[in-house]
Parts: C-alpha cells; structure tokens; sequence
C-alpha cells in the first residue's frame, strides 16, 4: 500500500472514530435528562420539603422540549408514613430560552390526578432531618378537663398563708411591747416598799391627839395614792385580757383558714362549670390542630412559604461579586388540574388552575391565584380559592377560603386521646376555612366544621389515668351524639400560634359528668383542706409559744394587783 493509501486508510480511520464518538455522545445527551430532571426533582424537592419526594418516571425530548413525570410523591414531614402529595401524572414542555438563562420557566403544565394524605409503603422521614414527633396525648384525664392538682393549689395559697401569719406576728409582737410596757410602769417592789415605809411611819407618829390626827391624814393620801395603782393595775388587766381575747380569736381564725381557703379557691376557679365546659375542647383539640398545621402546610407549597426576599430583589454574595436577582429561577404561568382529586379514601373529579406559581412570587408582577374546584358521590363538593400577593413589601397579603360540604367520612379517627378515642365509622362532613396571612407572618383563620348522620365508635384506654367514672358518663354522651359542630380559630404569628376551639359536645359531655364533676371537686376540696392544714400547722406551732407568752404577762399584773391589795388590808 502507497504513502497516500495508508493515508487516506488511518484518515477514514480516524474520522469514523469521530462519528462514533459523536454519535455516543448526541445519544448520552439525548437520554441524560430524564434522569437528570429526576435527580433534580428528588433532590432538590425533598431539600426543600424537610422528607422524601419521589418521582416514578421521567420523559423528556429534545425535539419538542416535552416533559412528562409519573408518580410523585411528597411526603408529610410531620407524618413520614404519609404523603402530603400525590401527582398521577405532569405534562409540560420547557422554554428552552430561559433554560439557557438559567430559568426554568413553563408557559402551562398539566396536572391529572392528585391525591392528598395517601399511606405511604415506606417511611419517607430524611436521616438529616428528624421527623416532627406527634405531641402525646395525656388521655381524657381530670388534669386535662381542667382540674388543678391539690399541691399546686396549696403552693398559691401558701404564700398568701405567709402574708396573713406575718401580719398576725407583727400584730402579736407590737400588743405584747405595750403590754409589757404597761407593766413596767406599774408600781415595782421599791414602790411597794416606799408605801409600807410610810404606813409604818404614820403608824408609829400616832400618838396623842396631834399625832393621831396627823396620822391619819397621811393615811388617807396613801389611801388614795395606792388606789390610784390599784387603778392602773386593774387598766394594764383589762388590757391584757382584751388583748388576748382578740389575739386568740385571730388566732383561731388562722387555724380555720384551711377550711375556709379550700372552699374559696376551688369556688373562685370555678372548676364544676370549667370541668365540663372543657370536655369537648379537650376532645377535639388534637384535630383541630392538625388540621390547622396541614393547612399550613398546604399554604407555604403554594406560597413558597417566606421566600426570604425584601421587596423587589434578593442579593446573594458570590466571591466578591453581588448578583442581583430580580425574577424567579422558577415559575409556571398556568398549571391545569384535572383528572381524579383522591383524600382519605374518597374520590372527586376535579377541574382547576394556578396562575403564576413561582419559588419567589414578591419578583413576579403579578400574585399567584389558585382556584380548583370537586366533586364526587362520596367526595362531596370542593372549592378552593386563593391569592397570594407579595408584590410590595412588608405589606403582603394571601387569603385563601376553602369549602367542602357532604363529604362522607368512614372510620375517621376524631381524637388521638390516648384515653378516649372517637372513630367516626361513618359521617357527612362540611367545613369552611377562611384565611389571610399579612406580611408572611401573622395568620388570621377561622374554621367551622360539622360532622352529621354520625355513626360514632367510642373507646376508653387505661381507665386509671382518666378516672373510670368519668369516661364512663362521658362514653354513654358520646354513643347517643349525632351531629358535632365546631369552631376554631388560629391567630397570631405563624410561629406562636393562638388556638381557641368551641364545640357543641361542650354542652353534651358537661350535663353528663357534671356529678361526677361535683364529687371529684368535693374530692379536691378535701384534700387541699387537708394539705393546708398540714402547711399551716408548721407554722401555728411558734405562735401559739409567743400567744402563751403573752398570757402568761397576765400573772404578772395579778401579782401586782394581788401585792397592792394586801397593802390596801393594812391600811
């Protein structure tokens, strides 16, 4: 073979080489991404998330910019064995333009089929990121229906016991300085002496007329001198016997606070009313908060949650260089929901759309707008409307109303009380939820709901630590109930939430345990009398030494009164 033979060999050698490798690669990048956008979708989403986000399959092509995703699933981070989201089935097509400015942009995507709240085969909890524990639930107890603990209650009423037995001291100890004082100014053993130095001295001058006569003259001014004493003698008595009835009658109504005390605080708390008042609310609260959080939930997924932007730009720090963000990387112009909308086994068929969704709605001129409507036999009717509006800042505002009427609920867990447990086996169910969220973070909602044509299973825990009397009457309420209606509302900042909740079961379990209300605060009575009793026996102990002290100055004034008086016989 020539030169120019083994050239032209080795050059069509090479340039095959080139076409393969060509070839390989063209059909790499016509296959990678799918998986990349999988990759991306799992990743990213489940970063954002807090759980899992699962994708089933991708497609892409490059011909048509098409994009299709099956199987979606969004975990509840709070509830890893749970999804918060399922699509069937997304179809799109990308703006090729904008991915080449580093935007992923859609002018519409399709949604068919979603499901909300579906079981999950396997937890979807992130190793980095724990799951949410579920608060635990302290059972239908006496303490959560609003009984106090008797410790507590002496523990409030002791500090004001403290107050009353200082005040009695220094009542106590100022009476007995002026006692004491009063007897000091009585006549001593050097004044009882003086007098009998002048008696015996006006005895021994009576002699003769003169001597007589002035004898008994100094007998008569000690005769008045000494019942001058004899006076204050008998004053300073009066006032100890005063001063010690008053002092023992205050004493004696310290020993009876006890009594007194338990019957007013148990009366000022108003137990027997607040007791059953509260027996529907601690029943519903475990699901009125759950509903409040999957709310809240569901409303930071469409609004981004706080999108961490002030006003129209975001500035991120890259090396030395600032970049200044003024659009979403992410935004879909119009998402088209269709198909089957699936929620606690029930199933509607729904139609709607979400104008301008985006990862950062305050860089987008116009707020995001949700509106889906569905309904099915046992679904019900659904609507669901929404603004969220971040275009100026520190005045943001999203309100968001949804609906659902004659829903038909089977075996719906209505509490998570460890201690009484109501399962709903079958129910109509309606609710209305009206909510704004200003400035990404103070919350105004409202929600009523009813649950009719009730056909409700109750069931008791441990009886001990509710106390079986009390589930009992409440258990027997429960199985004739009907209809539940409710109110709740959540306000405040989103991170501190204030949560008050009415129900009309307040009525229906409060004529039913109110005896047994009765007798478990008579109950309480008795034993905060008792512990206070104790309490305050520590501290009677030294006043009753100090009230026998004063007593005992008693004595001392009946000596002196005792010495004048023989003094008074001699004259």
């Amino acid at each position: 073979m020539d030169y120019k033979s083994r050239a032209a060999s080795r050059g069509f050698g090479f340039g095959s080489f080139l076409l393969v490798v060509l070839v390989l690669l063209l059909t790499v990048l016509w296959f990678i991404p799918a998986p990349a956008i999988k990759w991306g979708i799992e990743t990213y989403g489940s970063e954002h998330v807090g759980a899992k986000v699962e994708v089933e399959d991708v497609s892409f092509s490059w011909l048509s910019a098409g994009l299709a995703v099956e199987g979606l699933q969004v975990t509840d981070p709070s509830a890893p064995m749970e999804n918060m989201l399922v699509i069937d089935r997304i179809a799109t097509a990308l703006d090729v333009a904008r991915l080449l400015d580093k935007k992923l942009y859609f002018d519409e995507l399709a949604i068919e089929g979603v499901g909300v709240g579906e079981a999950r085969v396997k937890s979807g909890a992130l190793s980095e990121h724990a799951a949410i524990p579920a608060d635990e639930s302290s059972g239908f107890s006496l303490a959560s229906l609003g009984l106090p603990s008797s410790d507590e209650l002496v523990a409030q009423e002791k500090a004001i016991y403290e107050d009353k037995i200082n005040a009695y001291k220094d009542n106590l100890a100022s009476k007995q300085k002026s006692i004491e004082d009063a007897i000091k100014a009585l006549p001593n053993k050097d004044a009882l002496n003086t007098y009998k130095t002048r008696i015996k001295k006006a005895k021994d001058s009576a002699k003769g007329p003169l001597g007589k006569f002035a004898a008994l003259k100094e007998f008569k001014r000690i005769q008045k001198d000494v019942k001058k004493d004899v006076k204050k003698v008998r004053e300073v008595q009066k006032l100890i016997k005063d001063t010690l009835a008053d002092l023992k009658k205050d004493y004696e109504l310290l020993k009876d606070l006890p009594n007194q005390s338990a019957s007013e605080i148990v009366k000022s708390l108003g137990l027997e009313k607040s007791m059953a008042a509260n027996a529907g609310q601690t029943l519903l609260a475990g699901r009125f908060d759950s509903w409040v959080k999957q709310a809240l939930g569901y409303y930071k997924a469409i609004a981004g949650g706080n999108d961490g932007l002030s006003g129209d730009a975001s500035d991120t720090v890259k090396g030395s260089e600032k970049i200044i963000k003024t659009s979403p990387d992410f935004l879909i112009k119009k998402v088209l929901l269709s198909g089957a909308l699936r929620q606690g086994g029930r199933e509607g068929e729904m139609s709607g759309e979400v104008i301008n969704l985006s990862e950062a709605p305050s860089l987008f001129p116009e707020p995001i707008t949700v509106n889906l409507k569905a309904a099915g036999v046992a679904f019900g009717k659904l609507a669901l409307n929404g603004v969220v509006d971040h275009r100026k800042m520190g005045a943001e505002e999203d309100v968001i109303t949804l609906s659902v009427t004659d829903s038909t609920l089977e075996n719906y867990p209505l509490t998570e009380q460890s201690g009484m447990a109501l399962l709903l086996k079958k129910a109509l169910f309606s609710i209305q939820v009206n909510a704004s969220v200003k400035a990404l973070s103070t919350l105004d909602m409202a929600i009523n709901a009813g649950f009719s044509n009730i056909d409700l299973a109750v069931s008791s825990g441990d009886a001990e630590r509710g106390g079986s009397d009390v589930q009992q009457a409440v258990i027997e309420a429960l199985k004739e109930t009907k209809d539940i209606q409710l109110q709740g509302k959540a306000t405040g900042p989103l991170n501190k939430l204030t949560l008050s909740l009415k129900s009309n079961l307040d009525e229906v379990l409060g004529s039913a345990v109110s005896q047994v209300v009765k007798n478990k605060v008579d109950a309480l009575k008795g034993d905060v009398s008792k512990k206070l009793e104790e309490e305050l026996a520590k501290q009677m102990e030294p006043l009753k030494e100090r009230l026998n002290g004063v007593a005992g100055l008693e004595s001392q004034a009946g000596d002196k009164n005792n010495a004048i008086d023989e003094l008074l016989k001699n004259l």
